[in-house]
C-alpha cells in the first residue's frame, strides 16, 4: 500500500464546511443496527473517516483501514461483524472509499501495511503492542474507547453518542508521526 499523496490546499472554509458533514452524519445511510452496540457504532467509523480529511496530508481516493478485533471476545466480534456489514463495499466521502479489513490481535504485524487502524471495543490489554507497531510509522490509530487515547496508546478517539466528540492525544500523534492541520485542531480536544 502506498503512503497516502497530499492533495491540492483546501482553503479554511472548505474544511469548516466539512466539520458541518462531521456533525450532520447521524442522517447516513450507513447508521443502523450497529449504533445499537455499546461500543464502536458506525457513526463513530463515519465521524473518523471524515476526520481524515483534516491530516496535513489527506488521502483521497480508495485505502484499506485495519479493523482490528480479538476473535473470542463477544464483544469485539460483534464490533467487526457489524461494522464490515454495515461498510458493504466501502465507506464513501466526497472523496474517499474506505474499505474495512479485519485483523486480528493475532496477527498486528499486519497492521504495518496500513495507514489508519480502529480498534474494537475490548481491546485494552493490547494497547501496548499495537502503539508499538504503529509508533513512527504515520499510523493513524482510532479508537471509541477513549482511554485508549487518554493513555496515549491511540492518536484519536471519536464517540458519537450521546453528542461527538473527537479527541486527540498530541503526544500519541507526534509519536505517531500523524499530524493534523490546525482548522481541525481548533474544533476538537487535544491534550
Amino acid at each position: 500500500m502506498n503512503p497516502p499523496h497530499p492533495r491540492s490546499f483546501k482553503t479554511t472554509a472548505q474544511r469548516v464546511k466539512r466539520v458541518g458533514l462531521l456533525v450532520g452524519l447521524g442522517a447516513g445511510l450507513l447508521v443502523n443496527a450497529a449504533e445499537a452496540l455499546a461500543g464502536t457504532t458506525v457513526r463513530d467509523v463515519l465521524i473518523g473517516v471524515r476526520s481524515l480529511d483534516f491530516l496535513k496530508h489527506p488521502p483521497s481516493g480508495s485505502l484499506d483501514l485495519a479493523l482490528i478485533y480479538q476473535p473470542g471476545l463477544a464483544v469485539s466480534e460483534q464490533e467487526k461483524t457489524a461494522l464490515v456489514d454495515a461498510a458493504g463495499s466501502g465507506i464513501k466521502t466526497e472523496t474517499l472509499t474506505v474499505h474495512l479489513v479485519p485483523v486480528s490481535v493475532s496477527d498486528l504485524a499486519r497492521i504495518e501495511k496500513f495507514h489508519f487502524v480502529l480498534l474494537t471495543s475490548g481491546l485494552q490489554s493490547h494497547f501496548q503492542t499495537i502503539f508499538e507497531r504503529t509508533k513512527g510509522k504515520s499510523i493513524l490509530t482510532m479508537s471509541a474507547d477513549l482511554d485508549c487515547v487518554r493513555s496515549g496508546r491511540c492518536v484519536m478517539g471519536v464517540v458519537s453518542q450521546p453528542l461527538v466528540r473527537v479527541l486527540v492525544n498530541h503526544a500519541a500523534s507526534e509519536d505517531a508521526v500523524v499530524m493534523f492541520d490546525e482548522s481541525f485542531r481548533m474544533m476538537i480536544t487535544e491534550f
